[in-house]
């Protein structure tokens, strides 16, 4: 039930539970429906509301996700975010004036809507996902007394503008509402409904569905988290087929995100497909035929580093806000400057990077590989027979390993750079826990990998932190070299450059405690379990 609207406004009596809704094939069936129930109660009309809405949804249905449905109307003009099962009211906000392409929870007003959508958001914009159009009528059940002892909206919805499809474009339902007291005469007003025939459902059922029909998606239906499902026996060339095969399904679905610059995660998911690609490529060795591993591994590289560049100033941009709260609020100014440069320097980087990718060589690049990896004649390879199963053992007891004695020769005076070289070894193993994950026990990799987890996130960390205070240096210099630079930047720049240095030794300080508790006894038992082998880990 909404929140302070809807049907729950309408006449005496409290909803005492979230509605359910009963959905019906047609209007005409509606209608028999209603007559039916005009045999057992009064039926009253409360009013009828119209409207159409716009959907809002970030590329990977974070809001979906989380149970809940962004909406635009004109009239009334307002935002809505209400959960997908009761459609209740979480938060709303008037629209401004201003209609961009797209969305970041920055662009709504200060409030509880711009509040929820910054912490489920974060970094993605909200897309319009098509429209739907939605009727309300509103009808108090009397009993003889006259006394309204449930409520019944009927709702209709459609798509506006749908594709030719051949799944319905329009929904039409029941919202049996219980009051207080009346708990009877609800279950009985339900009954009728099952009898007719309705369909009672859950929130699955949201108007909004009919919307991403027509926008030609389907909730769920993108997500960057690799999840291939392999079947036993699978032979390791199939195997590798399909993980390539969704790698670059995933890299091609972003592109169009890239051209319009929508948001710096697609740019992000793309780089990630192709790490995971070459990654496959480089750790999966004779299974394709060496001329495809070589070509392929080093064309997918080329692509890769042509988006270097923009991600790098991406990262940059985004760490504004962590670089402010790094500093005091009067070292923020010399900031300013560098952020408005920085922003600059992406413009170029993106035309750059938009001409590399839109080149009938890339698009050719993809296409080949494309090709390759459909069912083919393909001469087979060494391992190209080999069961995927038994391979994806072998390589992960073999990373595992390196893993290990590579993290018990770090100590406290080690270089960073061997942090660096075991980050990498980590990144491997998870990504063959990706490909072959699925081939193992569910519950016993979700557990390995929450116990490794934790050091590839220090890692990870630890890197991100290296890799600024090599650009803020390098930036400091620059400064310094140049005559007129601003004593604001140069002081903001060596600030950074001071804190950034003490997280990085925190979280190096980290790495001992967490590398142990992979290294110990019961994960090393639980790793000879998962990947087999008479190896110890020891």
């Amino acid at each position: 039930m909404e929140r302070g609207r809807g049907a729950g406004t309408h006449g005496r009596g409290r909803a005492v539970s979230s509605p359910a809704v009963w959905w019906v094939t047609d209007e005409g069936f509606a209608r028999r429906v209603l007559a039916d129930v005009r045999h057992r109660f009064k039926v009253v009309p409360e009013g009828r509301r119209s409207m159409v809405a716009q959907c809002f949804e970030t590329f990977d249905w974070r809001l979906w996700e989380s149970g809940l449905v962004l909406t635009r109307s004109a009239r009334p003009a307002r935002w809505v975010l209400s959960r997908t099962d009761d459609r209740a009211i979480v938060a709303e906000a008037k629209p401004g004036k201003a209609a961009p392409r797209r969305w970041f929870w920055s662009d709504f007003p200060p409030g509880a809507l711009r509040d929820h959508l910054r912490k489920i958001c974060g970094i993605r914009a909200v897309l319009p996902m098509g429209r739907f159009r939605e009727t309300r009528e509103f009808l108090a059940l009397c009993n003889d007394d006259g006394k309204t002892v449930c409520r019944l909206v009927w709702e209709k919805a459609s798509a506006k503008e749908p594709r030719e499809r051949a799944e319905p474009s329009s929904a039409a339902g029941f919202r049996l509402i219980p009051l207080k007291g009346y708990t009877g005469e609800a279950r009985g007003a339900a009954a009728c409904l099952a009898e007719m025939g309705c369909r009672a459902v859950a929130g699955s059922d949201h108007p909004a569905r009919l919307a991403f029909a027509a926008a030609g998606r389907e909730p769920g239906d993108y997500s960057s988290k690799a999840r291939v499902d392999l079947p036993q026996g699978i032979t390791a060339a199939d195997a590798c087929r399909r993980i390539h095969l969704f790698s670059l399904d995933t890299a091609e679905r972003n592109l169009p995100g890239i051209y319009d610059d929508l948001d710096t995660e697609f740019l992000h998911d793309f780089r990630v497909a192709l790490r995971r690609s070459r990654s496959a490529l480089s750790l999966v060795k004779g299974v394709f035929p060496a001329r495809v591993e070589k070509r392929f591994g080093k064309d997918l590289a080329e692509i890769q580093r042509a988006t270097n560049r923009l991600r790098d100033l991406d990262v940059h941009l985004l760490e504004r806000g962590a670089f402010e709260a790094m500093l005091p609020l009067e070292l923020h100014a010399g900031l300013d400057g560098l952020f408005r440069q920085l922003e600059r320097e992406r413009e170029r980087a993106l035309r750059r990077c938009l001409e590399f990718l839109k080149r009938p060589v890339t698009m050719e690049i993809l296409r080949d590989w494309r090709a390759f990896l459909e069912p083919s004649a393909e001469a087979a390879a060494p391992r190209a027979n080999e069961p995927a199963e038994a391979l994806g053992k072998r390589l992960l007891r073999k990373r595992f390993r390196r893993i290990l004695k590579d993290g018990r020769g770090i100590g406290a005076k080690t270089p960073d750079a061997a942090l660096h070289k075991l980050r990498l070894q980590v990144k491997k193993l998870r990504y063959l826990l990706e490909f072959f994950g699925s081939l193992l026990p569910a519950g016993e990799t979700a557990s390995f990998v929450k116990r490794f987890r934790r050091l590839q996130n220090i890692l990870g960390r630890f890197n991100d932190l290296c890799n600024q205070e090599t650009w803020v240096r390098r930036r400091l210099e620059a400064a310094e070299a140049k005559a007129g630079t601003s004593t604001e930047l140069a002081a903001s720049l060596g600030g950074l450059l001071s804190e950034l240095g003490r997280a990085r030794a925190a979280e190096r300080a980290k790495f001992g405690r967490a590398f142990s508790r992979l290294d110990a006894p019961s994960v090393r038992a639980r790793a000879k379990a998962l990947f087999g082998g008479k190896d110890d880990f020891k």
